[in-house]
């Protein structure tokens, strides 16, 4: 289910920038943040650090329909200690979602591949690259 952060005092924007309180623990929850005032990879971690098992981050700017790489500046390992898949979505997009999650609290999240990529075991390389498999 996509919620706003509770916590949040206006109830519409949350820009995920202080951690925060734990994610309602009735079933997986994918967090909708705002793009601004702090790393990617800091809303990424206060994300995961509160339970949430996703993050989508909504653009703040008009008209720019991508944004940067939410991977850490530290690199590879960095990474590795948030397990929490995220994506980025434009403005209006984002608006959207707010607008609907105000009156509808049954949005679900479902993501799927596309074009779907084969299954391959721990270090195995294809057309993608080479596939590091971590588990903890």
């Amino acid at each position: 289910r996509v919620i706003i952060d509770p916590a949040v005092a206006n109830g519409t924007r949350s820009l995920g920038c202080s951690p925060m309180a734990s994610a309602p623990r009735v079933e997986n929850m994918a967090l909708l943040v705002e793009r601004g005032l702090c790393p990617f990879r800091q809303k990424a971690t206060n994300a995961f650090n509160a339970g949430y098992k996703a993050l989508i981050v909504a653009n703040t700017v008009s008209g720019a329909s991508k944004v940067p790489d939410m991977t850490s500046p530290g690199g590879v390992a960095e990474d590795q200690l948030v397990e929490l898949p995220a994506w980025a979505i434009d403005l209006a997009a984002g608006q959207a979602l707010r607008n609907w999650l105000a009156t509808d609290h049954s949005l679900r999240l479902q993501v799927e591949d596309s074009p779907r990529r084969t299954h391959l075991g721990p270090f195995q390389e294809d057309a993608y690259g080479l596939r590091t498999v971590y588990s903890q």
